[in-house]
């Protein structure tokens, strides 16, 4: 599969050192938009088996606080695309929580907001280590102030480890 045939590039999301994210709009879900993120074709042999973990834990999750995953696939190279694995996943709309906490000059942060933030991350976090699993990244940019919802979704689970069990919030657990 070529990603253009199914994937209209919207905008660049983000980038680390061994892959990008976009937001882009799904043609075979009515243009539906998602985040698709996948390795830089330098780091295809040596991080490969990093996409696919991150994607195996993230598929396995079912919490309101985690980007929910939704494809995972092999992009075939072509002259505009070198090709390689990616995953797409839910677009949460928001802000990264370093840019959503931060008041205008001269204000004081918003305590109840900062309170609330922080409680829902730590919610997360003891749900995630209850399954087994680490995140092993986690910084205010991995973590998204949604503008409506939950108070925040924590995203990019690349150095994630651990082994899911049978649990109330794992898929098929």
């Amino acid at each position: 599969m070529r990603l253009a045939d199914r994937y209209r590039l919207v905008r660049r999301v983000g980038e680390g050192g061994g892959g990008g994210v976009w937001l882009v709009e799904d043609r075979l879900a009515d243009g539906a938009v998602v985040v698709l993120k996948r390795l830089h074709a330098q780091a295809q042999a040596s991080l490969a088996q990093w996409i696919v973990n991150e994607f195996q834990i993230l598929a396995q999750l079912d919490l309101p606080t985690v980007a929910k995953v939704y494809d995972f696939g092999l992009a075939s190279p072509d002259a505009d695309d070198p090709g390689g694995a990616f995953f797409t996943r839910a677009f949460v709309d928001g802000t990264p929580l370093d840019e959503a906490l931060a008041p205008p000059a001269g204000e004081a942060p918003d305590a109840v907001r900062v309170r609330a933030v922080f409680l829902s991350a730590a919610g997360t976090l003891r749900e995630l280590h209850r399954l087994g699993v680490v995140h092993g990244d986690l910084k205010p940019a991995n973590l998204i102030a949604p503008r409506a919802g939950v108070e925040a979704v924590l995203i990019a689970f690349g150095l994630a480890q651990g082994a899911l069990g049978a649990a109330a919030h794992v898929r098929g657990g």
